[in-house]
């Protein structure tokens, strides 16, 4: 395993792409327990940018995240399978998302602009490979709604029916634009706060590693695993086959049982 500091910047900074295991949980972090805590974090970092003129030496610690390199053609851009931290990554995601449209509506369009190359991978669009410009790709069951506000999709919303990804979205662009109203100062404070100030600890592990049985043996900030989660990693652990063949087991045999019903704890 490589450790390693990084931050926003330097994860999305380049052109990359994370890709969500279908054997992982979709995205569930909540207001109460994350997006508010995560919230008056940034607006805190904000504010130190924005009174006292600096940032902190020390980043704020966000927690790990546990990737693995994937094999790809010399043509595409580098993909590593998140084995633990997706909830972290497709919350940043989220946020600069929401950033970049209050910027753009405003018509602060330079920051808009760079704002976009944190999410989406520049000079991708016309590629051969589908999905190469998106930095981040989740599972199945929350790709369309992640696709929709990444892309600035219109309309997209109206039929967007499950998952939290949305909610999320419109949570922190409401918490910005009251933040910020119209002021520039304030919106790049955000930005750069979200880009730098929120360290992590990257772990890179080797590609003979199984993906599986650590993601088994680890837990997301403040949002434990439920037996639903751990039965369905465990079912595919014992598959034993190749990531195309599992990802089409998961959808043909597996992917109905993704509903509320089966997330309550009992």
């Amino acid at each position: 395993m490589q450790p390693t500091n990084v931050n926003v910047s330097s994860l999305f900074g380049n052109k990359i792409q994370f890709r969500i295991p279908l054997f992982q949980r979709h995205y569930v972090w909540d207001m109460e327990d994350q997006w508010h805590p995560l919230w008056e974090d940034i607006e805190e970092k904000s504010n130190q940018r924005l009174i006292l003129h600096r940032r902190d030496k020390f980043s704020h610690f966000t927690g790990a995240i546990v990737i693995q390199q994937k094999p790809t053609n010399v043509d595409e851009v580098p993909k590593y399978e998140i084995i633990d931290g997706q909830q972290r990554l497709t919350s940043f995601q989220i946020i600069l998302c929401a950033l970049r449209d209050i910027c753009a509506s405003l018509e602060y369009n330079d920051i808009a602009n760079e704002v976009d190359g944190y999410v989406l991978n520049k000079g991708m669009l016309s590629s051969e490979y589908k999905d190469e410009h998106f930095k981040l790709i989740p599972t199945d069951f929350d790709k369309f709604s992640l696709k929709v506000i990444v892309e600035a999709s219109t309309g997209g919303s109206l039929i967007e029916k499950q998952g939290r990804i949305r909610q999320a979205f419109d949570y922190f662009k409401t918490k910005i634009e009251k933040y910020c109203s119209d002021d520039r100062s304030k919106l790049l404070a955000v930005f750069h706060s979200v880009l730098n100030d929120f360290g992590l600890v990257q772990i890179l592990i080797d590609s003979d590693d199984e993906p599986e049985m650590i993601f088994e043996s680890l837990n997301g900030r403040g949002k434990s695993l439920l037996q639903f989660d751990l039965l369905r990693n465990n079912l595919f652990l014992r598959t034993r086959i190749s990531e195309d063949d599992r990802d089409l087991l998961y959808r043909n045999y597996w992917s109905h049982f993704e509903t509320d019903y089966w997330e309550r704890e009992v």
